[in-house]
């Protein structure tokens, strides 16, 4: 049995998918599966994953563009090992990711673990390192004050645990990650993590880019707040996402943009039907 599944949601990126697949076969470490589940591109993506002849690739069509929770929960469906990692498309893994992850959840028994990474500039020329620590000894307190855990492609999370709180929410138009923190340590989830910088981030603007969708964030800014608004330590996660839009305007030109110039107003109605 493999120790771990990664799952690598796609669409429409078959450049940087070459590369994130790439990442994964290049490990240290060899008892993985790698789940690619491409969300309905239009691209060249099918042809390549065609040509995938390893039988530690899975490869999984959706029929059409359901989103990246979608995606990623249904890759967890799929998943046979006890422990899953997730790759966003457009990021990679360094070359001991998994070597250094794992022996550090079985030693400590932790359910999540999560890592340093190196954050890609905007234009592909520069790198600079990124890590948290939690801001509390209480982690319910310190994950709704701040997202220290970081993006997906970070974590490696147990399996059951994934399950347990029903993987990611679809409802969420952006955010999932924090969300699914949330969700996770408020379960009871013990953590890991290591310093080191073991994956590469990509910092480069997309406009389909979900953290460079400023309505994007605004929904899903409402939506968590509704979500959590009777815990305890909701005047936490209010400060959060404040900060967190104030960095993205920051760092994104798109997000900046989409500030300054908003083309549509969307009603909180609808936010809580919106489905990646």
């Amino acid at each position: 049995m493999v120790a771990v599944s990664v799952v690598i949601p796609t669409y429409n990126r078959c450049a940087s998918l070459k590369k994130a697949i790439a990442s994964v076969l290049d490990q240290s470490y060899k008892n993985f599966e790698i789940i690619v589940v491409d969300d309905g591109s239009q691209d060249d993506t099918k042809g390549y994953l065609r040509t995938l002849t390893t039988p530690q690739v899975k490869v999984f069509h959706l029929s059409g563009n359901c989103g990246g929770n979608f995606a990623r929960n249904y890759g967890i469906q799929q998943s046979q090992a006890r422990y899953i990692a997730f790759l966003d498309d457009d990021d990679t893994f360094t070359k001991n990711k998994l070597a250094t992850a794992l022996p550090l959840l079985r030693q400590n028994q932790a359910d999540l673990f999560y890592s340093g990474k190196y954050v890609q500039s905007s234009n592909r020329s520069t790198y600079r390192y990124s890590f948290k620590h939690p801001h509390f000894k209480c982690p319910c307190r310190s994950i709704m004050a701040d997202n220290f855990i970081g993006v997906t492609s970070s974590v490696i999370v147990r399996r059951d645990a994934l399950i347990q709180v029903s993987g990611f929410d679809c409802a969420i138009p952006a955010l999932q990650d924090y969300d699914l923190y949330i969700r996770l340590i408020k379960q009871g989830c013990t953590l890991v993590n290591s310093p080191e910088p073991l994956i590469v981030y990509s910092m480069v603007e997309d406009s389909r880019k979900i953290s460079s969708n400023y309505t994007r964030f605004k929904m899903a800014r409402i939506y968590l707040l509704r979500k959590y608004q009777t815990d305890p330590y909701y005047g936490l996660l209010r400060r959060a996402l404040l900060f967190i839009g104030i960095k993205k305007i920051i760092k994104s030109k798109h997000f900046l943009k989409e500030v300054l110039f908003p083309r549509v107003r969307h009603s909180v109605g609808q936010t809580l039907n919106v489905c990646l």
